[in-house]
């Protein structure tokens, strides 16, 4: 991991130690979604270099 984002971690990291026990759950669901979304639009890419699915 580079400097930049392990600043950027330990930043989150401070603001959502702060964080009530619903605004900590929310975020966490945020990230969660996102690291999906971004799983599936990888997967996309592949399946559409390889051509089409039956």
């Amino acid at each position: 991991m580079n400097e930049e984002k392990e600043k950027a971690l330990a930043r989150l990291a401070e603001t959502v130690s702060q964080l009530d026990k619903v605004s900590f759950n929310y975020i966490l669901g945020v990230a969660d979604g996102m690291a999906i979304s971004k799983k599936q639009s990888e997967l996309d890419k592949q399946i559409a270099m390889c051509g089409s699915v039956k």
